[in-house]
């Protein structure tokens, strides 16, 4: 992450690790379980899932990142009370 250059490098899950820059702008959202956050509240290591689309100059611009991982939580059914 580099707030000067308003940019952030995320690793690619899956395959070939690969890095990908993206650039930031007023308009890209953060957000963490389901809350806004700011850019300055991502830390190096997180997981983050990114929506973007293509900028000037052939980059890749940050439109919503998501931090706190990628897998959609699942609720563990409650036992079935017993009658007796």
């Amino acid at each position: 992450m580099d707030l000067g250059r308003r940019s952030l490098v995320v690793r690619m899950a899956g395959g070939e690790p690969r890095e990908m820059e993206l650039a930031i702008d007023d308009a890209t959202r953060f957000a963490s379980a389901g809350r806004a956050i700011r850019l300055d509240d991502v830390r190096p290591g997180d997981r983050v899932v990114v929506s973007c689309s293509d900028g000037e100059g052939g980059r890749h611009l940050a439109r919503l990142v998501r931090s706190g991982g990628s897998r959609a939580a699942v609720p563990t059914p409650s036992p079935t009370p017993t009658r007796r």
